[in-house]
Order: C-alpha cells, then structure tokens, then sequence
C-alpha cells in the first residue's frame, strides 16, 4: 500500500477518428467497432485485476484521456467508471476528468455524461481558427469547438477546461491573441496552452522542412502575452502551462507534478505506485491478448529512490508556480540533496534562473522560458 493520502487514476482511450500529424501519443486511427468492444473488455479485466493485488488509497482524480475518449459512447463511459468505483475507494468531492473533441459530442451526449459521473470536461481546441485547425489536421473546425463550449455550460458543467496551441506555422501574434480571447469569451474556466513541437517519429516530423514555425523569439512573445491576457481576465498561472479561475486548478495533473501515486489503465498507460514507475503494453492488440490471459506485464519498471526520486520530484514540481519545498521533498525521497545537486541549485540561483525563499525554491520568470535546460542541468547533477 501507498503511504500516500491519496492517488488518481488514468485511463487510457488510443482510439481517435484521426491522428493528428503532430501527436506522437499512443493512438491509432485505423481500428474496427469489434477491436474497441474487446478493448473496452480488456480495460475492465484491467481495472478489475490491478485492483484484486490491493492499492487501498483514496482515488482523488479519475482522467480518461487519449486518443479521443469522447468517441465511446456513454454507455461505455459510464460501465468504467462504475467498474473503477467497485473496486476503489472514490473520495465524495473526486475530479472526473474527460477529454472531448468538439467533433464528437453534442448537447445531448454531454448532458448523458455529466449524469453518469464526469464532473470535468477537457475540451482539445487548440484554435478557433479554421485556417489554424487545417494546418493542424484536426478533425473540428471553429463553430463546433465554439458550440462544444456553449453545448457543455447548458449542459450543465461548470469546470471545463481547453487546450490551445500556439508556434504553428503561419500564425501570427494576433491569431494567438484573438484564440486567447475567444476562450475567455467562451467561459471556460481552465486554460492550458502549449507549444507545437515537432516531435520524433510523426507525419509532421517527415515533412518538418517545409513546416516552418514563428521564430524562437516570437514564440517566446506568444507565451508572455498569453501569460498577461489570462491574468488581466482572472486566470491565475498555476503551472508553467496551466492557468485557472480560483478553486478550478486540475487536481489530476497537480498529482502528477507533485510526484504523488497514480495508477494507469489502458494501452501504454504509465503508473507510478510504492515508488515503482511501469506501463502496459502499449500496442492494442497485444495489451488486448493480455488481459485476456491475466497477465498485465509491467513495462520499463524502475524503482525511484533516493537521489534519483529526489532529482525527479524537483523536476516535476518546479512545473509549480509556486515551485517545491526542498525540505518536504528530500523528506519523502528519505535523503538530502547530494553535493552536486546543492551545487547545481546555487548555481541556478547565482544565474537567475532559480528564486530561492527559506526551503522553497522555484523558477524565475525568464527561467520558465528555460525549464528544459534548468531541470535539465539538475538531472545531470
């Protein structure tokens, strides 16, 4: 059992109607409704085995996430969560997180899954901008991500959060500015933002050449206005991406970045539970096969201790605002920080990229533009 107060749960939905050409997530495009019906049979076999190994934690947060999970139907939606809350102690005041295409939901099926138990819906717009949705290969245009928007609130949910995407090809400062404003304008009361990077192994990495992105310095610029528009309409930053109306603030992704326990269901879905960090097979069909026989194998498992979780939480947690308390961390990793990794720290504070208060430290302004290269350095310590 976890020391833990709590843990979440994630699970992991790897179906959309189409891959984006720059997501680099473990999705497919190309699958029949009976391998769904026996995906679906296997994520419960999931739920239902992890759970008979015994966790005993509290599920603060539940997030099912992808691939596109609003593509199940609520029936499906609906059997998971009651197959999570027979096995799992559930907390009454629980995040039920779903994430949502504009394309594949509408006022009836977002009133059906706000009674079945989702009480957070997360919207993928990453713009209004139909001209900005092309480029991005995304399946919705400008009017159903602005109806998804109205559709959810009459629906009756009151914390919807989107995703928008800035450093896309041929996107200017005042396309950034007028996606800003129209999620302000739409209501939503969580923003995440993110650079489009081109990662690895995907269509648009093949074809990155002739993809040319705004300069690094007006990227940086895109960021920073982001940054102060959200705040002028009440949007507080929480995380280096991430920026709230007060009491809306992602309980789910706050585990995460604070390094706390979660358990991962689905095909490819990483857990981290007792300090040990694993994931499930991640190609469907073989994830499938398994379950079938009983037999989850846990992949890439790494126990994190010592040091090397202490390096970690610092990692994730100087993703905070409000950074992390090196004290309490070197308290739950059951070690101080090593001379190189003190060293590393003062020296991120002499370069400005760190800001130091009694045993908490965090980034500097100009060090969450850098937090690749800071955390970076503290790994390597």
């Amino acid at each position: 059992m976890s020391p833990e107060a709590g843990c979440g749960i994630y699970v992991h939905i790897p179906f959309c109607r189409r891959k984006c050409p720059y997501c680099d997530f473990n999705s497919i495009d190309a699958f029949s409704s009976a391998t769904l019906r026996r995906y679906l049979r296997a994520l419960l076999a999931d739920i239902r085995l992890t759970a008979a190994a015994g966790t005993g934690d509290v599920v603060r947060s539940i997030y099912i996430g992808g691939g596109t999970p609003s593509l199940l139907s609520v029936r499906s939606v609906s059997t998971i969560l009651a197959s999570i809350a027979a096995r799992f102690p559930i907390a009454p005041d629980s995040e039920v997180t779903l994430e949502a295409n504009p394309a594949s939901v509408d006022r009836k099926k977002l009133r059906q899954l706000r009674r079945c138990g989702i009480s957070r819906l997360s919207i993928g717009v990453q713009s209004f901008q139909d001209r900005l949705l092309r480029v991005l290969g995304r399946i919705h245009n400008g009017a159903q991500a602005r109806a998804a928007l109205r559709q959810a609130q009459t629906a009756g949910f009151s914390n919807v959060s989107i995703d928008l995407m800035y450093a896309i090809a041929g996107q200017s400062l005042s396309d950034w500015e007028a996606d800003l404003r129209q999620a302000i304008a739409g209501g939503a009361c969580h923003v995440s933002f993110y650079d489009l990077t081109i990662e690895p192994g995907t269509s648009l990495f093949r074809r990155r050449r002739t993809f040319v992105q705004p300069a690094a310095d007006r990227q940086a610029q895109m960021y920073r206005r982001g940054c102060r528009l959200l705040a002028a309409a009440g949007f507080r930053q929480y995380e280096i991406s991430s920026f709230a109306q007060a009491g809306f603030e992602s309980r789910h992704n706050q585990g995460y970045w604070r390094n706390e326990p979660y358990l991962g269901f689905g095909a490819g879905a990483f857990s981290y539970w007792d300090g040990v960090r694993f994931y499930k097979q991640k190609n469907v069909v073989q994830y499938i096969y398994q379950a079938q026989r009983g037999c989850l194998v846990r992949f890439g498992k790494e126990r994190l201790c010592g040091q090397r979780r202490l390096r970690e939480t610092l990692m994730l947690g100087l993703r905070l605002m409000r950074g992390i308390d090196l004290t309490a961390a070197a308290q739950r990793a059951g070690c101080a920080p090593d001379a190189p990794l003190q060293a590393a720290i003062a020296h991120s504070i002499e370069d400005g990229w760190l800001r130091r208060r009694g045993s908490r430290i965090r980034l500097s302004r100009r060090g969450i533009l850098a937090y690749n290269d800071v955390v970076g350095e503290l790994l390597r310590a």
